[in-house]
């Protein structure tokens, strides 16, 4: 297997992008988020990969399940309950976006350095820049703006889809790429506690 650069490896090993959670409550239950979600097809695709994947990273924890696989975008912070205002301003926000499908291909897998309770996110990632999906990002943060959601953008962004949190640490490695076709993008609302997402609102791409 190839051996990816140290400069990669050292991009790998970033605190991964997650979202904006300043002045959210320590007592949380809701973490809305934009996110892509591939086809329930091209999910169960990926959970298949990533069994052998985490195999052979010698990693022990919980896959997550082929309906909670996504890559996320932009976060809107941290809630005890969800503020009607911001979900209605993200869903004028998502409506408005006029961007074509495009692909992407995943050809890394290790984990992020940064982690959560002692564990470890064993991820998905590109080892180039993944130019559609950066620009789409871009499209979406000018449509938050439009809308007064601009203090919710991530200026920072690295790519990936989380398959796990392990206490192991698995070190970046190359591998044969899982190409997909990016179709639609979605608010999500990451129920704290509960291991589980609610969709709130879908948008196909267009333009």
């Amino acid at each position: 297997m190839f051996r990816v650069s140290e400069r990669k490896s050292v991009l790998m090993m970033q605190k991964p992008f997650g979202f904006v959670e300043a002045g959210g409550p320590t007592n949380a239950s809701h973490c809305p988020f934009f996110a892509i979600l591939p086809s329930r097809s091209d999910a169960s695709r990926i959970v298949r990969h990533a069994q052998d994947l985490c195999r052979r990273a010698g990693l022990g924890g919980a896959l997550r399940s082929a309906d909670r696989l996504h890559i996320s975008l932009h976060g809107l912070g941290l809630h005890r309950a969800l503020p009607g205002h911001l979900v209605h301003a993200a869903r004028e926000a998502g409506e408005s976006v006029s961007f074509p499908e495009f692909d992407i291909t995943f050809d890394c897998v290790g984990s992020f350095r940064s982690g959560r309770d002692g564990r470890f996110p064993f991820v998905l990632r590109s080892l180039d820049d993944i130019d559609a999906l950066s620009l789409f990002h871009r499209a979406l943060a000018a449509a938050m703006t439009l809308v007064g959601l601009g203090r919710w953008i991530s200026l920072q962004f690295t790519p990936h889809i989380t398959l796990l949190y392990d206490t192991r640490f698995a070190r970046p490695r190359e591998i044969e790429g899982i190409r997909f076709r990016v179709r639609e993008f979605a608010l999500i609302d990451s129920l704290i506690g509960q291991s589980r997402h609610a969709t709130m609102a879908r948008w196909p791409l267009k333009g």
